[in-house]
């Protein structure tokens, strides 16, 4: 699904963004969630598709502890 994602409307793509980069956390780590996180935001325009997506890589950061980098993702930088 990950591999066709280009197809998806951008409600579709954020969600199957953060449940893939959730998956990733759990199996591969921090590095490995970024990346489907990393790659939604060159696709998605709509401004709160990507507030999703920040919000999503801050709460990741928060559970490894990495409070700056959270804090950065919040702030609309990843």
């Amino acid at each position: 699904l990950w591999k066709s994602r280009a197809g998806l409307d951008e409600k579709s793509m954020t969600r199957l963004s953060i449940a893939y980069a959730r998956a990733l956390d759990a199996e591969e780590g921090l590095e490995s969630a970024l990346a489907p996180l990393r790659a939604a935001l060159e696709a998605l325009r709509d401004v709160e598709r990507r507030r999703q997506i920040y919000v999503q890589a801050g709460e990741l950061y928060e559970t490894h502890e990495r409070f700056d980098a959270a804090i950065a993702a919040y702030g609309g930088s990843l």
